[in-house]
């Protein structure tokens, strides 16, 4: 299989896991169901086509760590204050984690934004009912995309006497164990990158959370570059973006559209968002706002310039501390070395 089909199989498949979870959201006519649901099928991401149970593996432990980190959001329910200590917990477990088992792009990034809508709907009314249904239905979303990899492999790929290969481009995590993550430079790294999640966290709490957290998750975009000129493009692309893409949620969800209407423009948001996410960051970013703004909406009673003007704002405070903070990291780690010599 070339690589040109690799990304088509893959286009198809966040369009259809994405639709599955839709189905499952509008069947049971709950709508936090649909949006957890969508949470769990970005496992998806490190879906290959190169191996079955290669894929299977890497989406399964995957949503797993979604999963996890989603219920360690949750905890703030219990004190806003802990939050600055979890963020930067999980941001420094979630970094290790990637170092020591060699997991590519979108490396901690899922991790981190399931860890950021937990906290975010601790801010509601949370009971063990409710927190046992976002569970199942992120849970939900990673069997769908375990059931789309069975699907391609065992009858798209039979039917069309296709093989598969591994391809530099679309393979996303390695089994092996490595001990990079050992290295003094990645120790350096999670500290300075948990610290800097600690000060973000802390903000957020001075916010009174609610939809400060967006903060959190566009950070973690940045700062998981390794190189500071990637982080600074990667900060560029993640803003223009952005604009353009909010304001494109606000032009299309300004007018009163049918309901199927707006899941089919949420489904290809969508697969959009993860066909581009590999080739063009800036491109990716445009389709990925209009896809959490209505995913956002079915969900909250708030209007849509609200939403959108918020997510904006904090967006690029987030990216905007991610790379003051990478650039200080950078700076010291050259003085020291420099020193050294």
């Amino acid at each position: 299989m070339d690589l040109k089909k690799q990304e088509v199989y893959y286009f198809y498949g966040a369009f259809i896991t994405t639709f599955m979870a839709v189905i499952l959201g509008v069947v049971t006519k709950n709508y936090n169901i649909l949006l957890f649901s969508v949470l769990g099928a970005f496992s998806f991401s490190f879906v290959s086509f190169s191996n079955q149970k290669k894929d299977i593996k890497n989406v399964f432990f995957h949503g797993l760590t979604m999963l996890i980190a989603f219920n360690l959001g949750t905890l703030v329910s219990l004190s806003l204050m802990i939050l600055p200590f979890l963020a930067a917990f999980v941001f420094f477990i979630s970094y290790l984690y990637c170092e020591m088992f060699k997991i590519g792009a979108p490396r901690y990034f899922y991790i981190l934004v399931l860890f950021s809508s937990g906290v975010k709907v601790s801010g509601t009314s949370l009971t063990l009912d409710s927190l046992l249904v976002a569970n199942i239905s992120i849970l939900s979303g990673v069997l769908f995309s375990i059931m789309y990899i069975l699907f391609v492999f065992n009858i798209v790929l039979k039917l069309t006497k296709q093989t598969t290969i591994d391809t530099n481009n679309l393979l996303k995590i390695s089994t092996g164990f490595s001990d990079s993550w050992k290295q003094p430079e990645i120790i350096q790294k999670a500290v300075y990158g948990a610290f800097t999640f600690f000060i973000l966290g802390y903000i957020i709490y001075l916010l009174n959370g609610g939809d400060s957290v967006w903060m959190l998750i566009s950070c973690a975009a940045i700062i998981s570059m390794q190189h500071l000129s990637d982080i600074k493009k990667r900060m560029t692309d993640r803003i223009i973006g952005s604009i353009i893409g909010i304001f494109i949620s606000y032009i299309l969800l300004s007018i009163n559209m049918p309901f199927y209407i707006f899941i089919v423009l949420l489904l290809l948001f969508n697969g959009l968002f993860e066909y581009f996410m590999k080739k063009n960051y800036l491109v990716a970013n445009i389709f990925t706002n209009p896809l959490v703004i209505m995913l956002t909406i079915l969900e909250s009673s708030d209007s849509v310039i609200h939403i959108s003007t918020l997510r904006l704002v904090y967006l690029i405070i987030g990216a905007i501390v991610a790379y003051i903070s990478m650039y200080a990291f950078h700076y010291i780690l050259d003085l020291t070395k420099t020193t050294k010599r």
